[in-house]
């Protein structure tokens, strides 16, 4: 619609995926249409060849990397201004998501964390938090402020295939945030951790429960108008 101006906004990492695999679009249809969550805009920026070091915020000793800062501003400050004026989007609306699996949700909760003041809604699926011998557990997790406080978060996992899809990360990274006192993450209010049985680390996991990070992190907007 030409005349709509879009105030939530998600940005998801490995856009190339995201409709022919993941099938995102009709996943969002049928829960806006039902009801079940907030009408919003997702932009997928399609990764590049240089994703490993795009989607990473430290040098791993085996797969190098780093440059995630750098990818960050560029999504923001070059790409979102440009996306924003073409499709009439609302930058300053303080509803701007972020999201990703695998390294994708790495850089998402990396981005949640240490840039608050842009991201109030952040989803982690799968997230790769061995990256650089799980400092993101050590480095990243620490950095988490007050400021952090009006975010919501979504981290999950599977619990199957080669490497249990990073289970056990994964809950060291959750049971790590829910444990901070200030701010204080509430499971079920503003944090939610999710365990897929029988999940896997590939797409077809991820799209297949799509819908469960949708609706926790805007099914509770759509019923009460963003009450906290």
């Amino acid at each position: 619609n030409y005349y709509t101006v879009y105030d939530k906004i998600l940005i998801m990492q490995d856009g190339q995926n995201l409709e022919d695999l993941w099938g995102v679009p009709g996943h969002l249809d049928g829960l806006i249409n039902g009801g079940q969550m907030e009408s919003t805009f997702v932009v997928g920026p399609y990764n590049t060849p240089d994703r490993i070091a795009e989607y990473t915020y430290s040098v791993d000793p085996q797969y190098g990397g780093g440059k995630g800062d750098l990818y960050l501003d560029f999504v923001w400050d070059t790409l979102m201004p440009a996306v924003a004026q073409q499709f009439k989007m609302n930058l300053k609306s303080g509803d701007i998501g972020i999201m990703g699996s695998s390294l994708g949700g790495l850089i998402s909760c990396y981005a949640g964390i240490t840039r608050p003041q842009i991201f109030t809604t952040v989803g982690c699926m799968s997230s790769s938090f061995w990256w650089n011998n799980f400092d993101f557990l050590s480095t990243i997790v620490p950095k988490i402020t007050p400021k952090n406080s009006k975010q919501r978060y979504y981290i999950d996992s599977g619990d199957s295939g080669d490497t249990d899809d990073g289970r056990t990360g994964t809950s060291a990274v959750a049971s790590a945030m829910v444990q901070i006192k200030d701010p204080s993450f509430q499971l079920g209010t503003n944090f939610y951790w999710y365990l897929q049985r029988g999940g896997q680390h590939n797409e077809a996991s991820w799209s297949s429960r799509f819908d469960i990070p949708m609706q926790y992190l805007y099914f509770h907007d759509a019923l009460y108008n963003r009450v906290p």
